[in-house]
This record gives structure tokens, sequence and C-alpha cells, in this order.
């Protein structure tokens, strides 16, 4: 083993690849979707989303915290670890829909639907992977 390493541990590269990887299936159901109903990003409850996601995670924030505090949640996610992969995998779905609301709703005439949900997945992504790496350190 090198001890001289350049760049990131694996483990790093590992995460970084589960994300692109859980918003990328995010991104290809929205992309599958908008083919199949190009309106879907132009019902009126869009214009509000940004708001109902915030509270949809404040929610789920508050009831996981509760659910941790009140029962043995910590202890049933050491004992099966992909219960702490679909908790991680519900709020990166929350992140990025409220990312693709937010792009929605306030580049609405500079780009295309389209181009809205790329723009929104590599957003996404993007946060999560700074969110994740870069604010622990500061």
């Amino acid at each position: 083993m090198e001890l001289n390493q350049v760049g990131l541990p694996l483990p790093a590269y590992v995460t970084m690849l589960f994300i692109v990887a859980i918003v990328g299936c995010f991104y290809l159901i929205t992309i599958f979707q908008f083919k199949k109903d190009p309106g879907i990003l132009s019902h009126r409850i869009w214009e509000k989303m940004h708001i109902i996601t915030i509270l949809i995670f404040t929610a789920s924030l508050l009831i996981f915290v509760t659910l941790i505090v009140v029962t043995p949640l910590d202890e049933w996610i050491q004992k099966w670890r992909g219960l702490l992969y679909l908790i991680m995998i519900y709020f990166f779905f929350l992140i990025y829909w409220f990312m693709l609301s937010i792009v929605n709703k306030y580049m609405a005439t500079t780009m295309s639907k389209i181009n809205k949900i790329h723009v929104s997945f590599a957003g996404t992504a993007f946060l999560l992977i700074i969110i994740i790496f870069f604010l622990p350190s500061i």
C-alpha cells in the first residue's frame, strides 16, 4: 500500500458515486415521465412546490429525530444497514424535488423544461457532494 496517496480516498469516491447514482435514478424517472407527459412541469402546484417540499422535509426531519429519541431506531439502523440507505434515499429525493421546483420556478422563461430537469440533476448532485464532503470540515 502506498502512503503518498493522491486525491481522495476510495470511500469518498464510492460515496460520490452513490449520490450521483441515486440522484441519477430520480433524474431518469423525471425524464421518462416528461417524455410521457410533456406538461408535467406546467401544473400550477409547481408554483408552490418549493414551499411544500420544505414543509415535507421539515416534518420528515422532525419525525426522524423523534423516532430516534423515542424508538430504538438507531439500533435498528445498526442491525439493518439497508434502513439507513432507505432514509438517505428519501431525503435525497426531497432535496432533488426541492431543487427541481426552484429551477422550474425561477428559471421559467430562460430555458426549456428538459434543460430544467438536467440542471436540477447536476445542481442536486453537486449540492449533496458539497454538503457531505465540505460542510463538515468548516
